[in-house]
């Protein structure tokens, strides 16, 4: 009789194991049938990801204790660096060589220890350089992750390319103080600059030339503002020749 117990603690063993594999692959299968398997808590990573995709957002994943940072594919590939570099383990040192020399010490900011209180939002702009010495714009926005002993475990968020905003909004700044038509500095500026020059100490005295272009009105009215821009694209630029850098 014991001599056969191993043989019948084996059978039970091997049955009660069937029986495990007969109710997952059944679980399984109502599983698809009830469509559980698309539900939305169970694809919400996967939306996720595709929701960053379609924005355009990259991800950004610095993990301070162990020295790593993450950074999606898709940085590399916007670009045009190799994607191998973006995902090793020097990834960190990859990152910080592409930033604008003038945007080195707000990152470096950013990944002070000191500074992160879990919870805290961090946003910040950056500029990164391509693969041909361009740089781009770039807002770093994270979210500071709690780990052991109340200390941050990881920073993560995204990078979204805002060089469109940049070019827009510097457009429109250079529009509200240059001319749109000649280029040259608009009324606003000009007074802004003769104020400051006259409220200098000891300032010397300066002479102010206004030059009119005569008939201009009957010129622009009569042969249309296209011919009436040109001439004062033609005039401002001759203006300009006769200028000195100190004018």
């Amino acid at each position: 009789g014991d001599s056969q117990a191993p043989v019948w603690h084996a059978a039970i063993l091997a049955g009660l194991t069937g029986v495990v594999g007969i109710l997952a692959f059944v679980a399984l299968r109502l599983a698809f049938a009830q469509g559980f398997l698309s539900k939305p808590y169970l694809q919400d990573s996967s939306r996720r990801s595709l929701a960053l995709t379609g924005a355009q957002h990259i991800l950004w994943d610095w993990q301070p204790q162990e020295g790593v940072l993450d950074v999606g594919t898709e940085l590399a590939n916007k670009l045009g660096h190799a994607i191998d570099k973006s995902q090793s383990r020097a990834a960190m040192r990859w990152f910080a060589a592409l930033l604008h020399p003038a945007d080195e010490l707000a990152y470096q900011k950013i990944l002070d220890l000191r500074q992160l209180q879990i919870g805290n939002f961090v946003e910040q702009e950056l500029r990164l350089r391509d693969a041909k010495g361009v740089y781009h714009w770039f807002s770093l926005r994270a979210r500071a992750l709690p780990g052991a002993g109340g200390v941050p475990a990881r920073l993560i968020g995204t990078l979204t390319d805002i060089s469109r905003n940049k070019e827009t909004e510097n457009r429109l700044i250079n529009e509200s103080i240059h001319d749109p038509v000649t280029g040259l500095p608009s009324r606003a500026l000009f007074l802004d600059r003769v104020e400051q020059d006259i409220a200098k100490p000891l300032a010397l005295p300066r002479r102010i030339l206004m030059v009119g272009i005569e008939r201009f009105k009957i010129l622009n009215e009569g042969l249309g503002h296209d011919l009436g821009d040109q001439l004062l694209l033609d005039a401002g630029q001759r203006i300009s020749l006769l200028l000195k850098k100190d004018e």
